[in-house]
């Protein structure tokens, strides 16, 4: 899955969650896939998880364990990011190094997104991550100014969502594999295509709890309609990870990167 740069940031930094793809084999069809997602910019998977009849495959060559991904919440005067490590994190970081700056400068905060803009409103912190669709929420809602995005520090197009497997179990159980990706697919054209009614969907099923008013309209991220991943792109932001000593050593990203179960 994948979704590339223009991120849009209020008071701080945009967000990203990186889709976390382990899987456990049931032993019989249709095969369990235990998937990690986050609370920002991943309404395609969303939607598979929130809708399966979305999905053409979906309970038939596999079904979908699904966990959120959680993060912290601490109270003190700081940034607020969406945990250490993180994107987030890193395009801190290399903004405040434009500046002469590091993040060990300034304090951190770990907040999850659905708390931030609470946060900041409390005064627990004095500058947050927003990444969509909290960032039009809180322009809607309340007074503030950004001070720089995700592109002010890493000035290129990003993966955003990024979907990571073991590869023993990839091959192992490669056709349910397909079958999801396959759905992803057609989850990622429907909400291209229908973005609003995508959106409703998601406030019903309660994925995301954003007015309307503010989600249906709402300024998305670019989403590439084929999956394809950008190993340049990764490349890059690995450069800037261990830069950052966010990563001790460097790997072959391009190795890594398996484009053959993408329908």
């Amino acid at each position: 899955m994948k979704a590339v740069g223009r991120r849009a940031v209020v008071r701080g930094l945009a967000a990203c969650m990186v889709c976390g793809f382990l899987a456990r084999a049931s032993g019989a069809a249709p095969a369990t896939l235990r998937i990690g997602y986050g609370g920002a910019a991943q309404e395609p998977l969303w939607l598979l998880i929130a809708k399966p009849e979305l999905g053409k495959s979906y309970g038939k060559a596999y079904t979908l364990d699904a966990i959120k991904f959680q993060g912290s919440d601490k109270r003190a005067q700081a940034f607020g990011i969406n945990g250490f490590s993180t994107s987030g994190h890193l395009w801190l970081d290399a903004a405040l190094g434009r500046h002469g700056l590091s993040d060990s400068d300034v304090k951190i905060t770990p907040i999850p997104f659905s708390a931030m803009q609470e946060a900041l409103a409390a005064g627990k912190i004095d500058v947050g991550e927003f990444p969509q669709p909290f960032a039009a929420l809180l322009e809607n809602e309340a007074p503030v100014a950004r001070i720089f995005d995700a592109k002010y520090g890493l000035p290129f197009d990003e993966e955003l969502d990024v979907l990571i497997g073991k590869d023993a179990f990839l091959k192992k159980n490669s056709a349910a594999v397909r079958a999801l990706l396959e759905d992803l697919k057609d989850t990622m054209r429907f909400y291209l295509d229908k973005p609003r009614e995508a959106r409703q969907l998601l406030i019903d099923a309660r994925m995301v709890r954003v007015s309307p008013a503010v989600y249906l309209g709402m300024r998305d991220y670019y989403r590439d309609p084929t999956l394809q991943p950008d190993a340049d792109a990764l490349a890059k932001m690995q450069e800037f990870q261990v830069k950052a000593g966010f990563q001790k050593n460097s790997v072959d990203i391009r190795s890594l990167v398996d484009t053959s179960y993408l329908p």
